[in-house]
């Protein structure tokens, strides 16, 4: 179609199992004004033949092909050839979620008159198996808080980075195509962290910018996705060189005080996230730093040699004092993000004492100081409490459910995820609790 109002952009490495309810999510759409570019990156299994099947059958879907170069070269090839006034990218082997969410992106877009809309999006697990291994890690997706509309997207990014809600896929984000042109708004060609770049980038220079707690989006978790298959090296470094990219950005652009937080937040918990990858690769996967250009390499020795840093940076979550009494012997259940801050407070506190972390993914997992134990361990510990360090309820009640298998009584059990988060503790818990001792006359003094 001549004008199309709305772009979408997916790139297809085979893909074949997939790429039919992708598209067919697509036709099932009520919008109708829209173009489909799908770029084939070098697929070898039957993904070209469905898409030439989909082209004769409905013109707006246009085919391009590229040598195999991953999603960041074959989403710029795409965006150099949409038409639409917005612009929209899906994954092929993901579809959407309900028939309006197309029409949902142009309301928003066109009577907010926005730059970017963020969007919310639901899971779908292949397996058992991978839903068992994969839902912690996953769970960030299903944010439910919507953070609302902005006039500058470097509001909205703080807002989100605050709220742990900053999810940088480019499929759960709709912009307009002439504000990306100016911005000259590009992906890395890697196959690792691209999305990421991009997302910093476009949204710390955009104009008004909306969050919407609508899932128009589901993300299918499988087996042998780039998200799921085993780390590799090459992975931590191209996530190194986005860490890279980030920083320059950030050096380039004065953005505010309280943006330029954020910004050092967001940074500190992906350099986190980065050291735990490599630290829980195998030593020969580690070795092949050695086969990266010099001045990569010692880039990479700094974001591994910067923990204390970025841990005192992104202290976001808080350790909950106010479940124990002084001296208690707790087992963290939980070698996540939540897990790992909660056990590094409380070896600083002596508050309490820590006497084992459990998590499902032992194997995986490792936490300075202490081992990470799988659930079964708990049945030769001494203990006084667990304490179940994951914010999400279904998870938490999941966890729950294995320690009661284990003998675990509930008067044993701890959690008060709702107030994990600093500020969700302060706003929920503690600012609520100052106003109490004051309406009771027993906290005037030193309150004001």
């Amino acid at each position: 179609m001549p004008n199309p109002k709305l772009s979408i952009i997916i790139p297809v490495y085979n893909s074949e199992k997939y790429l039919p309810e992708c598209l067919d999510s697509i036709l099932a759409q009520d919008f109708r004004e829209f173009e489909v570019i799908c770029v084939n990156d070098a697929s070898t299994d039957g993904s070209v033949e469905i898409l030439d099947r989909y082209a004769k059958r409905d013109a707006r879907f246009r085919i391009l092909t590229q040598v195999h170069g991953g999603p960041g070269a074959a989403r710029n090839l795409g965006m150099a050839r949409a038409m639409g006034e917005y612009l929209y990218f899906m994954d092929s082997d993901d579809y959407l979620a309900v028939e309006n969410a197309f029409s949902f992106m142009v309301e928003e877009m066109e009577s907010r008159s926005l730059d970017i809309l963020f969007f919310g999006t639901d899971l779908v697990f292949e397996n058992d198996s991978l839903k068992e291994s994969r839902y912690r890690e996953m769970q960030r997706y299903l944010c439910t808080e919507e953070y609302g509309s902005f006039e500058m997207g470097r509001d909205l990014f703080r807002a989100m980075v605050a709220g742990g809600g900053f999810i940088c896929n480019a499929w759960l984000q709709c912009a307009r195509m002439e504000f990306l042109q100016e911005i000259h708004a590009v992906f890395p060609a890697t196959d690792f962290y691209e999305d990421e770049v991009y997302t910093f980038r476009t949204l710390l220079q955009a104009g008004a910018a909306c969050h919407a707690k609508q899932r128009l989006y589901v993300r299918r978790v499988r087996e042998d996705s780039i998200t799921t298959r085993r780390a590799v090296f090459r992975s931590v470094w191209e996530g190194v060189m986005a860490w890279k990219a980030m920083m320059g950005f950030l050096a380039e652009h004065r953005l505010g005080e309280m943006v330029h937080e954020a910004i050092l937040l967001h940074l500190a918990r992906r350099g986190q996230d980065l050291a735990r990858k490599y630290q829980e690769l195998p030593k020969s996967e580690q070795e092949k730093r050695w086969g990266i250009p010099e001045g990569e390499r010692s880039f990479l020795d700094i974001v591994l040699n910067l923990q204390s840093v970025f841990r005192r940076q992104m202290a976001s979550y808080l350790f909950p004092y106010h479940l124990f009494p002084r001296g208690t012997r707790i087992v963290i259940y939980g070698a996540g993000n939540v897990g790992r801050e909660f056990y590094l407070q409380a070896a600083e506190s002596c508050y309490v004492e820590c006497v084992g972390i459990l998590d499902r993914q032992a194997k995986k997992r490792r936490v300075d100081g202490l081992s990470v134990q799988p659930p079964e361990a708990i049945r030769s510990m001494e203990y006084d409490a667990v304490l179940i360090a994951v914010q999400d309820r279904k998870l938490a009640e999941s966890i729950r459910e294995n320690l009661h298998s284990l003998g675990v009584t509930d008067d044993r059990i701890a959690w008060d995820g709702s107030h994990y988060l600093k500020q969700d503790f302060f706003r929920g818990y503690y600012f609520p609790l100052l106003d109490r001792l004051k309406e009771e006359g027993k906290g005037d003094k030193g309150v004001s």
